[in-house]
């Protein structure tokens, strides 16, 4: 018999029960040593075996992997690209950015055929906003990071891709409250990086190359990390609205221009690529097919008449 501290309550416990207490207490015990014996010899018998569940570990994942890759392949239209080496060069036949399929629909995403690294080792990519040139970069990079990866690509079969030692992409806007960086000067610190540790091993993708700050400067600059990329040999294609860099291509070796294709009639752009065609920005045509001021527009073409002529 046991009393609170003030006296007013009084606790019984029968020997019966205290006699039960035990017997319940001392199997708890017991099924908690069996159960340590267990794992104890469990874990023996798995370390004893840890070499070959290891490597059947990795026939399992890799088994999961190819799996997956085939039912990917299917639902997407993949295929497994050859896989060559840098002098051979790059050759896209009808590719699409797996994360538009996903959005739009195969059949609604238009394809990409592109050549890349044999004839010429930079593309210079010029049209329309919302044309389609970010996408064209987004759209090589994701099929030659799945292909280095040994991963299917969102492509025809008979599709080359390359071996490379880094994938470099300066796309968006690199601006940053947090270290004090605009817009152009974001875009040179990635671009700085690039020319720290690309070789002629590594692919490189521009977007908005040279933008951000005076046009005449920003050019200047573009031009020169262009031809500082040529000189290394690396695989580069840069997009721009630069009127100079359009045409700093034409006439360099190992270099090719290319275009969106842009319907003036409907104002509609096409999202296909034309290469060896230099493209205009058709900056007004977007403007009025969004539906911009009319008085404004009307005032911006007469600006742009007068300053081509």
């Amino acid at each position: 018999v046991e009393r609170s501290q003030s006296g007013d309550t009084f606790y019984v416990e029968p020997s019966s029960v205290m006699e039960l207490h035990n017997q319940i207490t001392e199997l708890i015990f017991k099924i908690e040593r069996i159960e340590q014996e267990i794992l104890r010899e469990l874990s023996l018998k798995v370390l004893r075996y840890a070499e070959k569940i290891k490597i059947f570990s990795n026939i399992v994942v890799n088994l999961d992997v190819a799996i997956s890759c085939c039912e990917w392949s299917s639902l997407v239209g993949a295929s497994y690209p050859f896989l060559a080496e840098r002098e051979s060069g790059i050759n896209l036949h009808q590719a699409r950015h797996p994360g538009l399929i996903k959005k739009i629909g195969l059949e609604q995403a238009e394809p990409l055929s592109l050549r890349l690294g044999d004839a010429y080792d930079l593309l210079v990519v010029t049209g329309p906003n919302t044309g389609g040139k970010t996408l064209v970069l987004k759209t090589l990079g994701v099929a030659t990071w799945m292909a280095n990866c040994g991963l299917p690509i969102c492509a025809n079969s008979g599709s080359q891709l390359v071996w490379v030692d880094k994938i470099f992409a300066d796309l968006g806007d690199a601006q940053s409250i947090e270290q004090s960086l605009s817009t152009f000067s974001g875009h040179l610190v990635r671009i700085q990086n690039v020319l720290t540790e690309a070789s002629s091993s590594s692919l490189i993708l521009l977007d908005e190359l040279g933008t951000g700050t005076d046009p005449e400067e920003g050019t200047a600059i573009g031009q020169a990390v262009l031809e500082n990329l040529l000189e290394r040999k690396s695989l580069c294609v840069a997009n721009t609205h630069l009127g100079r860099l359009k045409l700093f291509s034409i006439n360099v070796e190992r270099a090719e221009n290319a275009s969106m294709e842009f319907d003036p009639a409907d104002l509609l752009p096409k999202f296909r690529l034309l290469v060896g065609v230099p493209g205009a920005s058709h900056a007004v045509e977007v403007a009025e097919g969004i539906g911009f001021d009319s008085a404004v527009l009307a005032r911006a073409r007469e600006l742009a008449s007068r300053e081509s002529n």
